[in-house]
């Protein structure tokens, strides 16, 4: 029924959508409630048959707590001028404040009467999210307090300003300058989603703009509705009585705002307001016609906001009429021609993105989408873009999912037809939108089939299709040299992605060669040059990759400034060129350069950024700053986690560098787990044979080996090789990485020739690869110094060893870990040629070294402590060994508690109570003796039965008892002691081979204390035989 009644309480003709007596918005205003708390009959018509006698009248002004606050009266040391402004619950005046300072300010009081318990929560909570602002461009809370009558009241600063959108008209301010204002506005609630705070109710009156010397600032105020990021979620059970969620205005709210589902807001809600307050000032129109709301019944609202797409702003133009499409033109200093013009295209898909329905394709952020306006205003690619084909064709059958289903062949010929549709697009397309646009069409339709989106499904269509474009290239695309190198260019990323550097590197460079003989735009070369360095690098070709990245860089910082997105993208590729090459401490300036660009420029939830934060991290993680490096890994991978989804090769990459760093942290079990997370994602995402698949089983091998799990080690080192060799080449610089980590498992499997014949491989490879000095080589040095140390070519070894110490001090520092490594490894050495003086004081230093940079408690320290002791040992320093090996032995039992199942820790305290148990022999010290050389023997019969350190425990207690004359329990504990040792002496290192001979040494002994002489001398002579 038609009604002629207005709103009591803004003055608004009631529509059929009113509740009672009041129109729909001041109904969600003022908090008011039906008979039946509910929603009354669907929100709809129904709502006209809610009796008005059951809603709570409120009238401004006048209520039961005393006389109304009115101009001329005083609240505290304020006086009020004139009221300014009113809201549901709020009235707003200017006052004039006294003291300690002349000023003029705004004062917000509830209204008489309207004091109820969820008023004044709403009151104070606007006041304490304004309270913890601190943004030039929202306006500042400066005092709070209570009137006489105890009604809250607060104060801030007073902006004497219009709306945005009138002061934009007024002023007549073009539509850069009004971007420029509107970018400022973004930033503000950016600041306030920081705080944690969500506006919600974002739109052009709460959007006021002062001049400060004569320049605009927009101010934002009324957080009166303003959302904490952890309040609990809405229903639609309590959608009335907790009207907070819709007390927004309808044309501003977003669908999440106009749901019944009980999905809760988050900040996205408001870059969508943001989005249709950035519509009005381009348009002068709302995205949504306010006389189709008004007339509308509130679920048809809500509807609207849910399921209906605005117009394009550029399109929402064209229906006005001549006359005030003229007026919005020459408001915006255009005319009625240009002004749709300048809109289509960009600024049309910014608008669009940020009003998505699907919040998940919004900006997600307000920064976000202050970036994309600047990146616009300077001229730059935006990341708005039209939704793709994927994403229409997903529309199209989630609206027609029956007649899809039953056609799900045709989605698989699709796919061969893409190279054929493509081209009938060139041709369709290239009069009207220009060789940019169909370069653009191309490349997104590509790339858009690349192996990342299949997901580790077979690519052979994808490389049909590939093969099909690369076929006609020259022919169809002879005259348009732009386009083709463009297309080529982006052939040779994809080919990239799928592993095939040769096609990705002939790609690459006919398209440089393109751009260079044509004297296309230079910074179209900084890109072919920029693709050409990251093929480059992924075949191992470090010098040339660095010669192109500089070169790109060169060129982006002349064209661009030094602080562009595309700048910081090649600071970040030069980077890792460099890291590769050994020059970390380059490459981290770099990185860090690129990383503040990047939050600077696109803001911190933003992809490039989280690589920025994992490249980084990686390198500090190489530098041995490994809490800063884990902290900044766990940063980049929850940021890819939230901005890719946990199926993107990003996430693998992040995983993986996380996994390195737990292991250099000695958090094994930790790594391992991560590496294989890492691994599985990777084949999912690109196959069981891809590059990239390779590196997780070789990092996984690394980290078994770091566990003791040598069998598993060498497998997975194996495939890593084989696949590495089948998809890179024999010369790639990756396998030269699989053949170094192989043949370190092969030493400790006791496969000595083999692990000598593919550590010089991979040496002669990274020679090859690397140039003649290189932190891989210097520790490809190190593990060949190992390997003939074990085999008992100790001069060569010696000589080797310290070849790559030399070139470690050069590359890394002369505290490094790698140093503290090769250290270690030449005092053993040294010991096993009697030079003790020498192995002594390359073990200190290493000690100290890896104390200083890993703490205390670290495996590798006491791996140091180990060397050192043994070393002090064998020059019968026995007072200086034991108090070590009792630091030893305390390190490992604590790193044994924190990781029970870890092969390496059992491992290292097995050996350190066995060497305890020898010094305190040598000391005489039988009786103390006793109890490691028992702990000792118990471990190794439950964790390592059938290894030579459970016979040498055996001997050890042997000689303990022998010492305390308990000889019919010593005997049979030296005689199977040394037996077992005898079988198994291949398994024992060349530092350890002295323990075979006391064993020896022991049972002569027992027999000689027994008084059995002619068994003795046959012990004796067997000994004398094992010199």
């Amino acid at each position: 029924m038609a009604r002629s009644e207005r709103c009591p309480q803004c003055g608004e003709e009631l529509s059929r959508s009113a509740w009672g007596t009041y129109c729909v918005r001041c109904f969600l205003e003022l908090g008011l409630t039906p008979p039946d708390q509910g929603l009354a009959g669907g929100l709809g018509e129904a709502s006209e048959n809610i009796s008005t006698d059951s809603l709570k009248k409120v009238r401004p002004g006048v209520g039961a707590e005393g006389a109304a606050v009115e101009p001329g009266k005083r609240i505290g040391r304020y006086r009020l001028v004139k009221q300014i402004g009113t809201g549901g619950f709020g009235v707003v005046f200017l006052a004039e404040q006294e003291e300690p300072v002349r000023r003029r300010v705004a004062l917000k009081v509830i209204k008489i009467g309207m004091d109820t318990r969820e008023v004044i929560a709403r009151f104070n909570r606007e006041r304490q999210a304004l309270a913890m602002m601190d943004h030039p461009n929202i306006a500042r809370v400066l005092d709070a307090g209570e009137t006489n009558a105890g009604r809250p009241y607060f104060v801030m600063e007073y902006i004497d300003g219009a709306k945005i959108t009138d002061y934009c008209d007024q002023h007549h301010l073009s539509v850069r300058e009004r971007l420029g204002l509107f970018a400022q506005v973004c930033q503000a609630i950016q600041h306030a989603h920081l705080k944690g705070v969500i506006h919600q109710d974002i739109k052009p009156s709460n959007v006021l703009v002062a001049e400060q010397d004569s320049q605009p600032v927009p101010k934002v105020i009324d957080f009166g509705i303003a959302k904490a990021t952890l309040e609990r979620r809405f229903t639609k059970e309590t959608i009335v009585t907790t009207y907070q969620q819709f007390a927004a205005t309808p044309a501003y709210m977003s669908p999440e705002q106009a749901g019944f589902g009980g999905q809760d807001i988050d900040s996205r809600t408001d870059v969508y307001s943001l989005g249709m307050l950035l519509y009005e000032l381009l348009t002068s129109q709302p995205a949504f016609e306010a006389a189709e709301l008004r007339q509308a019944a509130i679920d048809e609202i809500f509807k609207t906001v849910r399921e209906k797409d605005p117009p394009r702003p550029s399109a929402r133009l064209t229906t006005l009429s001549v006359e005030r499409l003229s007026n919005v033109a020459h408001c915006r200093q255009a005319d009625s021609a240009s002004l749709p013009k300048l809109l289509r295209g960009d600024l049309d898909w910014i608008v669009m993105k940020a009003l998505e329905k699907d919040r998940n394709r919004r900006y997600e952020t307000a920064n976000g989408l202050a970036m994309d306006i600047l990146r616009y205003l300077d001229n730059d690619v935006v990341l708005a873009r039209p939704p793709d084909w994927r994403y229409r064709l997903r529309k199209l059958i989630r609206r027609n999912r029956l007649a899809f289903g039953a056609a799900a062949g045709v989605i698989l010929a699709l796919a061969f037809g893409v190279a054929v549709s493509t081209w009938q697009a060139v041709r369709a397309t290239r009069a009207e939108r220009g060789q940019t646009e169909v370069a653009r069409f191309l490349k997104l339709t590509l790339t858009g089939v690349g192996p990342s989106v299949a997901r580790g499904r077979d690519t052979t269509i994808l490389r049909e299709i590939l093969e099909r474009t690369v076929a006609r290239l020259g022919k169809d695309l002879k005259n348009e040299p732009g386009v083709e190198a463009e297309l080529r260019n982006t052939i040779g990323s994809v080919y990239l992605e799928l592993g095939d550097y040769d096609q990705a590197e002939k790609m690459c460079r006919e398209g440089l060669a393109i751009r260079r003989s044509k004297h296309l735009e230079p910074l179209k070369v900084a890109d072919s040059l920029n693709n050409l360095g990251n093929v480059l690098y992924k075949k191992g070709q470090l010098p040339q990759a660095e010669t192109a990245q500089r070169e790109a860089l060169a060129i982006r910082k002349k064209k661009l400034g030094a602080q562009h997105p595309d700048v910081a993208s090649s600071l970040s590729n030069l980077a890792i060129v460099l890291w590769e090459q050994g020059n970390l401490t380059e490459a981290e300036r770099l990185l860090r350069e690129a990383l503040a660009i990047r939050t600077k420029r696109l803001g911190y939830d933003n992809e490039d950024t989280a690589e920025s934060l994992d490249n980084l991290a990686a390198v500090l993680s190489l530098e041995e700053k490994l809490p800063e490096a884990e902290t900044m890994q766990r940063e980049a991978l929850a940021l890819d986690v939230k901005l890719l989804g946990r199926d993107h090769p990003g996430v693998a990459f992040s995983l993986n560098n996380l996994a390195d760093t737990l292991r250099e942290e000695g958090k094994l079990e930790e790594a391992e787990a991560t590496n294989r997370e890492a691994l599985a994602l990777r084949k999912k995402l690109l196959g069981e044979e891809h590059a990239d698949v390779a590196a997780s089983l070789h990092n996984l091998a690394t980290v078994l080996a770091a566990e003791g799990k040598w069998n598993e080690a060498e497998g997975s080192n194996r495939a890593a090789l084989a696949m590495r060799r089948k998809v890179l080449g024999n010369r790639h610089i990756d396998v030269a990485g699989s053949l170094n980590n192989l043949a370190g498992v092969l030493v400790h499997e006791q496969k000595l020739a083999e692990a000598e014949t593919l550590q010089r491989e991979a040496l002669d490879i990274q020679k090859e690869q690397l140039g003649p000095e290189h932190r891989d080589i210097a520790g490809s040095l190190n593990v060949l110094g190992t390997i003939l140390w074990t085999q008992g070519k100790f001069v060569e070894a010696e000589a080797i060893n310290r070849a790559a110490l030399t070139m470690f001090r050069r590359v890394m520092g002369n505290e490094s870990l790698d140093v503290a490594s090769t250290l270690g490894n030449l005092g053993t050495i040294l010991r096993c040629e009697g030079k003790l003086t020498e192995a002594e004081k390359a073990q200190r230093e290493g000690l100290a070294i890896r104390k200083k940079l890993l703490g205390d408690q670290h495996a590798d320290v006491a791996a140091s402590l180990n060397g050192l002791a043994a070393t002090c040992f064998d020059q019968g320093k026995l007072a200086e060994a034991e108090p070590l090996q009792r630091e030893e032995l305390a390190l490992w039992r604590k790193l044994a508690a924190q990781q029970p199942r870890q092969p390496m820790a059992v491992a290292g305290l097995v050996d350190s109570l066995a060497r305890l148990a020898r010094t305190l022999l040598a000391e005489r010290k039988y009786t103390d003796a006793a109890a490691p050389a028992q702990e000792c023997s118990e471990i190794c019969e439950k964790e390592l039965p059938g290894d030579w350190h459970s016979f040498h425990a055996r001997s050890l207690l042997g000689a303990s008892l022998l010492g305390q004359s308990k000889f019919s329990e010593a005997e049979p504990l030296l005689l199977a002691g040394y037996e077992g040792m005898k079988k198994l002496e291949g398994t024992i290192t060349p530092d350890d081979k002295p323990c075979l001979k006391e064993a020896l040494r022991r049972v002569v002994n027992f027999y000689e204390a027994t008084g059995e002489p002619e068994r003795a001398a046959d012990w004796k002579k067997r000994l004398e035989e094992s010199k």
